[in-house]
């Protein structure tokens, strides 16, 4: 079950970065799996893995400002954009698998940007998974910093700040925060519009 690295061409030389794991034999179906804030497709290699040995063919790709995409690091331009994007991913797999069913999986926030595209585009898969979506904030803002996110939102929109991402809470295994940490490709960032 090996890892095939591909661009997906997205507009003036930019590309979208993306992994695909395939089973031995012949594919029961193909999962698209958008991943969280920070993160990138190869911190998913153990799921493409587990996929490909049970049948499936898994496609993970980098989104705007994260892995090896292109983009600043943690800002994405807008939502419609991001939606933009995942019907493009979408149209790549059925591109590279015309036959197979398709599943579309998100993480963390790709689980809140999946469950937004499904509602939102009600598009033509034969099932989605999501885990621990990213529904709300784990505490609530104070007004003064909601006033002051809006203010910079207007005029810095893509202003980064580092994401508040807690490494120790990704995992009981102590191991995957600390290889988080030392991930080069993790970059630890979110923007204002973010």
């Amino acid at each position: 079950m090996p890892e095939t690295e591909f661009n997906i061409p997205y507009r003036e030389g930019q590309s979208f970065f993306a992994s695909e794991w395939s089973p031995d034999g012949e594919p029961k179906g193909v999962i698209v799996l958008i991943h969280g804030l920070s993160d990138h497709a190869g911190r998913f290699r153990h799921v493409g893995s587990f996929f490909a040995a049970s049948g499936y063919t898994m496609i993970i790709i980098d989104l705007r400002g994260h892995g090896k995409s292109f983009g600043k690091r943690g800002h994405f331009p807008s939502f419609k954009r991001i939606m933009d994007d995942i019907s493009l991913f979408l149209a790549e797999a059925r591109r590279r698998h015309p036959t197979l069913p398709l599943v579309l999986y998100g993480h963390s926030m790709g689980g809140n940007l999946v469950l937004n595209y499904l509602i939102r585009n009600m598009p033509p898969v034969a099932g989605a998974v999501v885990t621990s979506p990213w529904l709300r904030l784990n505490f609530k803002p104070p007004v003064y910093k909601l006033i002051l996110a809006t203010l910079v939102n207007k005029l810095f929109p893509s202003m980064t700040q580092p994401d508040g991402i807690i490494p120790s809470y990704l995992s009981h295994d102590e191991e995957v925060g600390r290889k988080y940490i030392a991930d080069p490709l993790v970059h630890h960032r979110i923007c204002v519009r973010t």
